[in-house]
């Protein structure tokens, strides 16, 4: 591929800019035909490359991480009410 190593095809990089790092490994494994690890680097070395695109990831990744916390919480008291309210 002729692309350097902080390059990607642009529908990894729209994926990225959607926020979905796994689809844009994806497509730089389909164009390129790297392995998993070398697609993985490669979107990494462009994301660290792209503070913006980082930070946004990054971001991303917070808030994904606190509505799980959050929705682990509700599952956790459902839970708990519905065994006291079996009597258990």
């Amino acid at each position: 591929m002729s692309q350097s190593a902080t390059e990607l095809p642009s529908d990894a990089v729209a994926a990225l800019r959607d926020g979905n790092k796994i689809q844009a490994i994806k497509i730089v494994r389909e164009v390129s035909g790297m392995d998993l690890k070398g697609a993985k680097d490669r979107v990494d070395r462009y994301v660290l490359a792209h503070p913006d695109l980082h930070k946004m990831l990054q971001e991303r990744q917070s808030a994904a991480s606190t509505v799980l916390s959050w929705l682990l919480l509700l599952v956790v008291v459902l839970v708990a009410i519905w065994l006291w309210a079996r009597g258990g």
